[in-house]
């Protein structure tokens, strides 16, 4: 179970806590995940996400509300 005052943290600080749900799943953070704090934009690069890694990113969005944009871009033809 997640700590509140972690989950309290998560809301303003995204990296933080996908950080910290993805030791508590026991994987890596994916470097494809960019946080850009002056726009507070989420950049992610859905080409060098595993379906594994999605769970983590989605928990973090969605206990945040600073995040102004959430861009998830796709550069591989299907």
């Amino acid at each position: 179970m997640i700590n509140s005052q972690v989950r309290r943290r998560g809301a303003w600080d995204f990296q933080g806590y996908y950080d910290y749900v993805c030791a508590a799943q026991g994987s890596t953070p994916v470097p494809a995940v960019q946080v850009r704090v002056g726009r507070g934009e989420l950049d992610l690069n859905a080409d060098r996400v595993q379906q594994s890694d999605w769970p983590a990113i989605l928990d973090a969005l969605s206990i945040n509300t600073q995040l102004q944009g959430v861009a998830i871009r796709k550069f591989q033809p299907l």
